[in-house]
């Protein structure tokens, strides 16, 4: 914690050095199991982003709010924030993240029972590349849809998901 505060005081007057640190502790607050600290130093960072017209960090910072919304069953607070960071993760390119951002968007729209539009935005997913080597990341974006799924009653899609991640960890 003192080495971030340095690391704060250093980066005062470079706004997105201050974002960045503030997504680092974000991270950091995660590992201690800390959601306060985290969503204030994501809230912080986001700020930071906005404040300096930094519209990459502010993109990564609000997909990374909007997930931690979603684990905080806030659906609303997370589609609004995914739906500002998509077309942002798209100009800059960063796959990972786009990937992470549609997978929070079906899952929020999913929890807010936008059934077609969540289907739109699985569709999309579908369409995105997958690292060779990331079996384990799709398994939990599926469960992921399929604990949404069953959460809203629609047994027939969590069901589908459900063969399909074991397809693919078997």
């Amino acid at each position: 914690r003192r080495a971030l505060g340095d690391a704060l005081r250093l980066a005062a007057n470079y706004p997105r050095a201050a974002a960045r640190i503030k997504s680092y502790e974000a991270q950091l607050a995660v590992r201690r199991n800390d959601r306060n600290a985290q969503k204030q130093a994501l809230e912080e960072g986001l700020a930071l982003a906005r404040k300096a017209d930094l519209p990459r960090v502010q993109a990564l910072l609000e997909a990374s709010l909007a997930d931690f919304y979603l684990s905080n069953n806030e659906p609303e607070k997370a589609r609004r924030l995914v739906e500002e960071a998509l077309p942002l993760l798209q100009r800059f390119g960063e796959p990972r993240a786009l990937r992470t951002a549609r997978h929070n968007l079906a899952v929020a729209l999913v929890r807010l029972r936008a059934f077609e539009a969540a289907r739109a935005q699985i569709a999309l997913i579908d369409q995105l590349p997958v690292g060779d080597d990331d079996v384990r990341g799709r398994a939990e974006e599926l469960r992921e849809l399929g604990e949404a799924w069953v959460q809203t009653g629609q047994a027939r899609e969590a069901l589908a998901l459900y063969h399909t991640e074991r397809r693919l960890t078997q």
